[in-house]
């Protein structure tokens, strides 16, 4: 785990580390469609779900005093929340596949959501959970 949360305020520092998240989590969305079996531009598809998904962080850290608290999914995992990892998942998948229809994408959106979801969320677990 890092030395502290990520937070809207950690990743949107710079619009450097800010760009390293969103490729870095293109790359997981790419993975996962290309895994369920979508080959019409999946790097376009995983790129509009990966922006979807940073939009969907900077309105959340607008809402209230979120800035500096560790993302929901985040906070999910760090407290062994099956269920709200879960709600997480399902939340995320929805942004992508939702980033990937107003790209102008119609098939296979909420496939390719869940399966660009599922990578992003076995990384966060893998990131910050608390194995022993």
């Amino acid at each position: 785990m890092a030395n502290g949360p990520i937070t809207p305020a950690t990743e949107m520092r710079d619009p450097a580390t800010m760009l390293l998240w969103s490729v870095g989590r293109a790359v997981e969305i790419w993975a996962g469609i290309r895994i369920a079996g979508q080959n019409d531009r999946p790097v376009m598809r995983a790129v509009a779900g990966s922006v979807a998904v940073q939009a969907g962080i900077w309105l959340w850290s607008k809402m209230g005093d979120n800035m500096n608290k560790a993302l929901p999914s985040i906070e999910a995992v760090q407290q062994n929340k099956i269920v709200d990892m879960f709600l997480s998942y399902i939340m995320r998948a929805g942004i992508m596949a939702g980033g990937m229809y107003v790209a102008g994408f119609r098939k296979n959106v909420i496939r390719d959501g869940l399966a660009g979801a599922f990578v992003t969320e076995v990384t966060v677990i893998a990131m910050n959970g608390n194995a022993p």
